[in-house]
């Protein structure tokens, strides 16, 4: 786990040393002398991870060396490595230079921090360089070709039924007889489960140290966190005693999932995973380092403008906000969102323009096409879209090419397409529904779904088009 966390860092401070920012900000060699303090610490850690379990000093030092790595990984995550990020950095904006010198602060203390912690791998003896090869495993682990022949006691009666009746000619092929046979096998075997799952939660919370939590009951809230603390999954408790000085402690927060936001807005800038529920919505300035939200039963009509800050998002999923009828139309500026999920939203009335920008993007769940600029069916083109797709709006669509540079028919990793001509208000398109539907059907391997505003007499005119399709089709694979 250690030598996982500082090979995370390592590759990240790498395009460090080498960005505008370093030089520009003298870091660079600060982040030099990082590198070399690690790779030292690095060289020593398989022989340290073999001696942990019988040398509690040494544990702590390896969780003291996990922490300092969350930690640096944050610094390091707020730091920009591209050229187009130092714009926001070379400002003479009073914030931008505040921003500045705390990241400097920080970045001085962990150079201080780690080489103690280097000092201290002396005291351990440890050598560099050691793996444990497989013949060296010890012997309680080895598994052998063996199949131990399992022995059935005290159900020889029942044993014989079974067998007479498998070997009797059956009476009637329509009739199937049950056999129960219960005893003190079900509970043996139920008992077993149940304290395999109690050994198998215990190992977890050993291995973790307190890194993850479940807060399962309201008394667990005060006095269990720690400072090596990093994920934490809530149920649906009441948090009214969950206070922010309760994270005094916790040095690097990853994970906040399933919080109530009516009791307690997150604020710690090392959030990679915030999934939220309730009536209100956090403020999203200082969760830079966000990778995936998730928003689930806001009572909001529009999503703040400050989520599109959000520029290392990967994963945004919008659920069962019922309410929503805006989404932000600078959405696109988050160019590393890879899954915009949107779900149970009905009231959503269009979408962000110029939705090709999102060049990263492999889900899109709802498309919602309009006749004004930016919101065309040919934003979708070069976007390389999986799992399933929902498209509404179609009677916007002007002209048939625009339907055709939507390039669907390429998108092969499309599971599902569903089709609708609703949302669209009064027609003012020329392109007919059948026309626009032979343009977009994409292959014979997706699921097709069908929504329409029209008269009968249109809907069988577009069921006898997908039949006209899909034959030819065939006839073209085959």
């Amino acid at each position: 786990m250690a030598e996982t966390l500082i090979e995370i860092v390592l590759e990240n401070l790498i395009p460090l040393v080498q960005s505008e920012f370093a030089a520009s900000f003298g870091i660079k060699e600060k982040a030099e002398e990082m590198s070399r303090t690690l790779e030292l610490i690095k060289a020593v850690l398989d022989d340290a991870e073999q001696k942990q379990w019988s040398n509690r000093p040494l544990k702590v030092w390896l969780q003291q060396l996990k922490d300092a790595m969350y930690v640096l990984d944050d610094i390091l995550d707020q730091l920009p490595t591209e050229s187009s990020q130092l714009g926001c950095f070379s400002s003479l904006n009073p914030k931008n230079m505040m921003h500045q010198r705390k990241l400097g602060k920080k970045l001085n203390k962990m150079i201080g921090r780690l080489d103690r912690i280097a000092q201290h791998r002396s005291n351990f003896d440890l050598r560099q360089g050691i793996r444990k090869r497989s013949s060296e495993v010890a012997e309680w682990r080895q598994t052998s070709s063996t199949i131990a022949v399992p022995q059935v006691y005290g159900r020889d009666e029942d044993k014989g039924r079974v067998v007479e009746f498998l070997l009797s000619p059956s009476r009637s092929s329509e009739s199937l007889s049950v056999y129960p046979i219960v005893g003190l096998g079900d509970d043996f075997s139920g008992e077993i489960y149940f304290k395999m799952h109690d050994l198998v939660h215990d190992l977890a919370q050993s291995i973790s140290e307190k890194e993850c939590m479940c807060l399962e009951s309201e008394k667990q809230i005060v006095g269990d966190f720690s400072r090596n603390l990093h994920h934490i999954g809530f149920p649906d408790l009441n948090m009214s005693q969950f206070k922010k000085r309760d994270f005094e402690k916790v040095e690097s927060l990853r994970t906040f999932y399933q919080l109530n936001v009516e009791q307690l807005t997150p604020t710690n800038d090392s959030l990679r995973v915030l999934c939220i529920y309730g009536r209100k919505i956090p403020s999203f300035g200082s969760l830079s380092c966000l990778r995936y939200l998730e928003l689930h039963g806001l009572g909001i009509s529009s999503l703040p403008a400050s989520i599109c800050n959000l520029r290392r998002l990967k994963i945004l999923k919008l659920k069962e906000l019922w309410c929503l009828r805006l989404i932000p139309k600078h959405l696109t500026r988050m160019r590393n969102l890879r899954h915009l999920v949107i779900d149970k939203c009905p009231l959503i009335s269009g979408m962000f323009p110029e939705a090709h920008k999102l060049c990263n993007l492999r889900t899109l769940s709802v498309y919602i096409v309009k006749s004004k600029k930016g919101h065309s069916l040919a934003e979708l083109s070069d976007l390389n879209l999986g799992g399933k797709l929902r498209i509404e709006g179609l009677a916007n669509v002007g002209r048939i090419s625009e339907a055709e540079d939507a390039n669907l028919k390429r998108k092969q990793d499309l599971t599902k397409l569903s089709l609708s001509w609703d949302r669209s208000g009064k027609t003012k398109s020329d392109v007919g529904a059948e026309e626009v539907l032979e343009a977009v059907i994409v292959s014979v391997y997706c699921s097709l779904s069908l929504y329409t505003a029209y008269s009968s007499v249109s809907v069988l005119l577009i069921l006898l088009c997908i039949c006209i399709i899909m034959v030819s089709i065939c006839c073209i694979v085959f």
